[in-house]
């Protein structure tokens, strides 16, 4: 089984933890709070990162 590439992400709104997957493109990173739904995307830059966890909300 094959793994989906991921990032963590912090949502301040509700202060929850979840992961943001690699899109079918691979142009971004895609989450959705559990708790209010609110949609986070992270674009994924040329020059990239090493940063695995961000924050967002």
């Amino acid at each position: 089984m094959a793994r989906r590439p991921f990032v963590g992400l912090l949502f301040r709104c509700c202060n929850v933890y979840a992961r943001a997957y690699l899109n079918a493109k691979g142009t971004a990173y895609a989450a959705t709070c559990p708790r209010c739904s609110e949609r986070v995307r992270i674009a994924v830059s040329p020059k990239g990162t090493k940063g695995r966890f961000f924050s967002a909300g």
